[in-house]
């Protein structure tokens, strides 16, 4: 999944965990779109609850439409 590729270097990254926080890596925002749908899927199988009143997103680069 192309889409899904985010390079540090010759590394593919797409998320980073520090405790209870989850930064999430992707060049797309449909990329971006499908690893929140995973997220969702998974807190749901898993009894998980994110805290979405403490959730942000910034994009970098140009201008994407989903």
């Amino acid at each position: 999944m192309p889409e899904l590729d985010c390079f540090l270097g010759y590394r593919i990254f797409w998320c980073f965990i520090y405790a209870d926080d989850i930064i999430i890596l992707l060049p797309t925002l449909c990329g971006l779109q499908e690893m929140l749908n995973v997220c969702t899927r998974y807190s749901h199988s898993h009894d998980i609850v994110f805290n979405t009143k403490k959730s942000v997103y910034t994009t970098v680069g140009k201008k994407h439409i989903m």
